[in-house]
């Protein structure tokens, strides 16, 4: 195994791990500051409002100054995050702790993505592998969080993920990540949007992953309070939580299984050009009517089963 391959194995689950995190500390956070579920989704908004505008400001400057140092300010902002959710105490700090760790996370999977995928001889292996890796991270998140909450306390807990998400910035020291093509000159990075934009190709992938991402953060933010909510009459309330994180930890576990099954199905069999095409679109259908079915199925429920 390469440095750089050694990297991907450390780095990804912890970056599935904070991309679960508001979904995994939900519960917790709102009693121990006192959220409402209105304030718990301005959370989980303020996140997804980060996003968009980091990441291509994070992909110009990969492109322009090289990878390390987006990586290195990204995961230093992660471990901050966690830092400033263990010490919280009223929603506009829960606020700040989002956004650190939206701009941190972001600033890490813009530049995990093409490491990943060039990690590897077989840049399919290595975005495969990382997606399991980026997976796992995400499974294990609530059960982990649950645990060291019910064992610790919410301020220790959260203070000892803090110290876990250092861990991509160790392994970082040292390692080549790649980037710097511009050789510094910043305004070369944003050159070409213009006709991105008419690319009708990219919009059908834009709307796709609008589309997409409204359903993975939707479920993987208001799956708990779903499932607590559907928990019988006079059930404790510790296992209720206990039964929600291990919910969300099964989504996730779908989430990562899915994935895999789908990159085997695209890209693992003999089919090439215009068959394959045609088998993408015909599986991207599919799969988009099943999210839909599954989601419309969870809100209607009234079984936690």
């Amino acid at each position: 195994m390469t440095d750089l391959q050694l990297f991907v194995v450390i780095s990804l689950p912890i970056t599935g791990l904070c991309y679960a995190t508001l979904g995994a500390i939900k519960l917790p956070l709102s009693k121990h500051i006192g959220l409402d579920e209105a304030k718990v989704g301005g959370l989980i908004s303020a996140f997804g409002l980060m996003v968009g505008p980091v990441i291509i400001l994070c992909g110009a400057l990969s492109d322009t100054y090289g990878r390390n140092p987006v990586w290195n300010v990204g995961s230093l902002l992660v471990a901050l995050s966690f830092l400033f959710f263990a010490n919280a105490k009223n929603y506009v700090a829960a606020v700040v702790a989002t956004v650190l760790l939206a701009i941190g996370w972001t600033a890490m999977i813009n530049v995990a993505n093409p490491v990943m995928a060039g990690a590897f001889d077989d840049p399919f292996t290595g975005t495969n592998l990382g997606d399991a890796l980026f997976g796992a991270g995400a499974f294990l998140c609530p059960l982990m969080i649950g645990l060291l909450h019910r064992k610790l306390g919410f301020r220790k807990a959260l203070t000892g993920v803090a110290l876990v998400a250092l861990l991509p910035f160790l392994v970082a020291l040292g390692q080549d990540l790649g980037g710097g093509q511009l050789k510094g000159d910043l305004g070369e990075a944003f050159v070409g949007y213009s006709e991105l934009l008419k690319d009708r190709t990219i919009w059908l992938f834009g709307l796709t992953m609008m589309c997409w991402v409204v359903i993975e953060s939707g479920t993987a933010g208001w799956a708990t309070t779903l499932v607590r909510q559907a928990a019988p009459e006079g059930e404790l309330e510790e296992k209720s939580d206990k039964i929600a994180s291990r919910a969300l930890s099964a989504f996730w576990l779908c989430f990562m299984a899915a994935r895999l099954l789908t990159a085997y199905i695209v890209h693992d069999t003999e089919m090439t050009g215009s068959e394959l095409v045609r088998v993408t679109q015909i599986l991207q259908v599919a799969i988009a009517v099943l999210a839909v079915a599954a989601m419309v199925s969870l809100v209607v429920s009234k079984s936690r089963k």
